[in-house]
């Protein structure tokens, strides 16, 4: 019983990973209660849709040794629904008054990784499990700390980008882009833990993605007033960083702001 407990925690602190890491320069700027209650409801659908993929991907997979073609095609139909209601969420009028879809979606994409992590980890950790990791050990928590760094972190950056979308004036262009990317990420994630070498793949999706959402998706969360500071607020931390290494090599400071 404390395995699933301890995977289920491994799950949780990778939300609190993506949270404070893909979001850390917009600290102080968003609307936490509007992403606070999408974690929420990121939790809730996660967990419902992580079933689902254990019900209509992996147990078939398992039981022929293959990977059906139907399955992976419900896989998609599974990414499609998630997407469905990010987006009956994020159109809410509340959410929309408040520019709060990037951020939001970013908090919900969090909740449906953390939780598809958690049945991937507890499917792992089974003895009679068929890859190359199985059981509870040291090799099922580091891949369980892998994919809980990553996967929740890959899932806010898709829901960032459909929030922006939506902001954008461009919902159902963003709903099938999006829906797309969350069908190949449940795939990646289910049949990598069978194939390990697929979820290296992981690292530069995340990676390209950050760049994307810190640049572009997250600061149309931010109104007009907002954004200003929220750029002085970027460019004096840049500069203060700069400041603080010099200090620490004993290089003389000019000019202190």
């Amino acid at each position: 019983m404390w395995h699933a407990q301890a995977l289920t925690l491994i799950g949780l602190v990778g939300i609190f990973i993506g949270w404070r890491g893909g979001m850390r320069r917009m600290v102080g700027f968003y609307d936490m209660p509007n992403a606070t209650i999408h974690l929420a409801w990121g939790i809730a659908i996660g967990g419902l849709s992580a079933w689902f993929v254990d019900s209509l991907f992996i147990q078939p997979m398992l039981a022929v040794r293959a990977v059906p073609v139907e399955s992976v095609i419900l896989l998609l139909f599974i990414g499609l629904a998630q997407t469905g209601a990010v987006h009956l969420l994020l159109t809410r009028e509340r959410v929309k008054l408040l520019r709060a879809a990037p951020t939001s979606g970013w908090t919900f994409g969090l909740g449906l990784g953390g939780m598809q992590v958690v049945y991937l980890l507890i499917r792992v950790a089974d003895e009679n499990w068929i890859g190359i990791i199985a059981g509870f050990g040291t090799p099922t928590i580091l891949l369980g700390v892998y994919l809980a760094v990553f996967a929740p972190w890959l899932q806010g950056i898709i829901g960032a980008w459909q929030g922006a979308g939506i902001l954008s004036g461009r919902p159902w262009g963003a709903i099938w882009k999006a829906a797309l990317a969350r069908g190949l990420l449940l795939f990646l994630l289910a049949y990598g833990v069978l194939n390990l070498p697929m979820l290296l793949m992981l690292v530069p999706a995340v990676l390209l993605g950050q760049m994307r959402a810190d640049d572009e998706w997250l600061p149309l969360a931010l109104l007009p007033s907002l954004r200003q500071e929220y750029e002085r607020v970027r460019r004096k931390g840049g500069k203060r960083l700069k400041q603080r290494r010099e200090r620490e090599r004993g290089v003389p400071v000019a000019e202190e702001e």
